[in-house]
């Protein structure tokens, strides 16, 4: 399995680095650290696996609605 940068669109998550089939979404993800995580792709077409590397933003702050939108009150009146 290879290590590489991945080619992203606003359409997909990554273009496989073998064959630039478009990939919707990683096999699974796994955190390195605190603010790594690594997505491990697997191309449906030729087969090719690799993972790529995400940095979380800690910088980007939770806003009241992002929150309530997937995170609803349970809480009933």
């Amino acid at each position: 399995m290879a290590l590489v940068l991945s080619t992203r669109s606003l359409d997909s998550a990554a273009v496989c680095a073998q064959c630039g089939e478009e990939l919707i979404a990683p096999a699974w993800c796994g955190h390195v650290s605190a603010a790594e995580i690594h997505n491990f792709w697997c191309c449906s077409k030729c087969g090719y696996m690799f993972e790529t590397p995400d940095i979380l933003d800690a910088k980007a702050a939770l806003t009241n609605e992002l929150v309530e939108e997937f995170l609803p009150s349970l809480l009933v009146a």
